[in-house]
């Protein structure tokens, strides 16, 4: 899962160092993960944050039912 979410926000076509999304984001990226996958599994990556590989998931809004998360890149940029 974690893979995924870096995969997201290095696809990012203006290189920035934060990206919102939502679950259904990750799994319309052409993995094998569906939305439901991809939701269980952000809360464990938020508490897990900042993870090694220098991003941090986190909880940005709740928006129709659906959560809208942010994923940031820490090691660009000092601390957020």
């Amino acid at each position: 899962m974690e893979n995924a979410v870096v995969q997201l926000l290095d696809a990012d076509e203006y290189g920035n160092s934060r990206r919102y999304f939502q679950a259904g984001d990750i799994a319309d990226g052409g993995s094998e993960l569906t939305s439901s996958m991809v939701g269980s599994y952000l809360p464990a990556l938020e508490d897990e944050s900042p993870l090694p590989s220098g991003i941090t998931v986190a909880r940005h809004t709740e928006r129709n039912n659906s959560t809208v998360w942010v994923v940031k890149r820490e090691d660009e940029g000092g601390s957020q």
